[in-house]
């Protein structure tokens, strides 16, 4: 570690240093006095020790960087804790942090310097709140941390090495108001099957039919002995899914709502215990990504892996073609995407 020390000279502050010593100076060749030449003592053996003290104190200071939560929702306030830990008895001017921000997602990158004091033999915590407004996966690293010697003419840079990640997901809540029937029925040709043996629902329960209950649910054979309608009450859904194919487009603002109505979308789906794949393009493999749930947790998950690809390597003009090509077999899915401005769901035909 003490090999990746760089010495930064504060060369403003040097000038002014020697412009004051060379002051003491002359007033001690010209006066003789005693005075001044202690005080001309000082300030050499001063600056000697303030740099040798800086390079002390540099193997003693320990930086630690936390955030304390993995995953928020956009709008949170993120708690980003800067921590200095000195084992010494000596102190320095300050500590100043280089942070950076890397959102994988978009491609973007910032930086901050934050300053605080280091005292002697002592903790030092310093706590910012971020509000992170867009979804992706952060990277927060912090692997510069600047000390500056007590009188300020010195910066010793060293290496701290703090890494921190954070995934910014859309909000979960239930999502009742959402309205799947139309898709539901237009998907029903390519999710049933009447072939035996291929039946993909678990059954849990059968009860009694209720305003609301799919019509494919209906226990036609058990309904026609109770001179009732019984419907299955399913618990999973085992041998097919929900494909949906995400176009996010170029634009970050709409690309950002395809995202959301995605996820707005797969949970209506898994309350309703239909597990969800969702198909985007990625441009380093040249094909589709498959991206599968079946609960909650499990799209959380999902949509933390889908940020690890830039939103630039998602889009492909020739989509249809691919589907038709790479899922032959598929009869239908939906489609979010950007159309004319604005975010669409639209079931599209696989032909």
């Amino acid at each position: 570690m003490r090999k990746e020390r760089k010495v930064q000279i504060m060369w403003i502050r040097c000038i002014c240093y020697l412009f004051l010593f060379c002051a003491v100076l002359f007033f001690y060749l010209f006066l003789r006095s005693y005075f001044f030449l202690t005080i001309l003592f000082l300030l050499t053996a001063w600056s000697v020790v303030s740099a040798a003290g800086l390079w002390y104190l540099a193997g003693r200071v320990r930086g630690e960087m936390g955030t304390g939560q993995e995953r928020i929702c956009p709008g949170d306030t993120l708690l980003l804790s800067l921590r200095l830990q000195n084992q010494s008895w000596w102190m320095a001017l300050e500590a100043e942090w280089t942070i950076r921000f890397e959102n994988t997602l978009w491609e973007e990158k910032s930086e901050q310097k934050v300053s605080m004091p280091v005292r002697p033999h002592g903790t030092e915590l310093l706590t910012l709140p971020l509000q992170i407004g867009n979804l992706g996966h952060f990277r927060i690293l912090a692997d510069v941390l600047k000390l500056q010697d007590i009188l300020g003419l010195v910066r010793l840079q060293m290496p701290v090495s703090q890494v921190r990640q954070v995934d910014v997901i859309p909000a979960a809540g239930p999502q009742k108001t959402f309205r799947t029937e139309g898709y539901m029925s237009g998907l029903s040709e390519t999710e049933e099957s009447k072939e035996k043996g291929n039946d993909f629902a678990e059954v849990s329960d059968i009860r009694e039919y209720m305003p609301g209950d799919r019509i494919r649910d209906i226990h036609w054979k058990l309904s026609a002995k109770k001179d009732i309608l019984m419907v299955k009450e399913r618990v999973s859904v085992a041998g097919s899914e929900m494909m949906v194919l995400l176009q996010p487009g170029g634009e970050k603002t709409l690309a950002e709502q395809v995202l959301i109505q995605a996820f707005i979308l797969s949970q209506a789906f898994l309350e309703q215990q239909i597990p969800v794949c969702l198909l985007l393009w990625d441009q380093r493999r040249y094909g589709w990504e498959e991206n599968r749930s079946a609960s909650q947790e499990e799209l959380e998950e999902v949509f933390c892996r889908i940020y690890h690809v830039p939103v630039s390597l998602r889009n492909n003009d020739e989509w249809e073609l691919y589907m038709k090509n790479c899922y032959p077999f598929l009869n239908h899915y939906l489609v979010i995407g950007n159309q004319e401005g604005e975010v669409q769901v639209v079931l599209h035909e696989n032909a």
